[in-house]
């Protein structure tokens, strides 16, 4: 037997930043990406809306929280919209958008309404880690999908492991 997937099973204390993740918070399954780990709390950027959060944003985990992890090189197909052009700043602090910036990719996790510890964190998916980018010199993009493959792309009738899409919080 031969598994068609890489998703594994583990601890979030065996995950790197960059990596994607199934984990139940609250009463919810959802999917995130590791943002940061730490031997007392694994930071995860929420990429689907969990209880009262309607929009993507991150927590603090218990590292011994287990998961389903689908690992580093899952992929990312952008959707363009109308919305879609250089240096629209329109969805800067939209939590979910994906903003291509030169090369690299980038999306913003916000906090919890009820967490005052923490700001909002943008994450740079091409490079796994924290940063930040100049917005005026981006292209958001509102809708975009993740793939845990790439040859699942081309397969007929296939569909990506989530669609995330970008949130208004005003």
């Amino acid at each position: 037997m031969k598994p068609t997937t890489a998703m594994t099973t583990k601890k979030l204390r065996g995950t790197v930043p960059g990596e994607l993740v199934k984990v139940f918070v609250g009463s919810t399954s959802v999917f995130g990406i590791v943002i940061a780990t730490d031997p007392r709390v694994q930071v995860i950027g929420l990429l689907q809306p969990v209880g009262h959060i309607p929009y993507a944003s991150h927590a603090d985990l218990n590292p011994e929280k287990g998961c389903i992890a689908f690992g580093q090189d899952w992929v990312i197909r952008p959707v363009l919209s109308d919305e879609s052009w250089f240096g629209n700043s329109q969805f800067f602090d939209s939590p979910g958008c994906l903003f291509l910036s030169g090369e690299e990719y980038f999306t913003v996790f916000k906090q919890s309404p009820d967490d005052y510890n923490h700001t909002e964190i943008t994450f740079n998916l091409s490079a796994s880690k924290m940063d930040t980018f100049q917005s005026s010199s981006a292209v958001p993009i509102s809708s975009w999908e993740i793939w845990e493959k790439e040859s699942d792309l081309s397969v007929p009738g296939a569909a990506p492991l989530l669609t995330v899409s970008a949130w208004s919080t005003t």
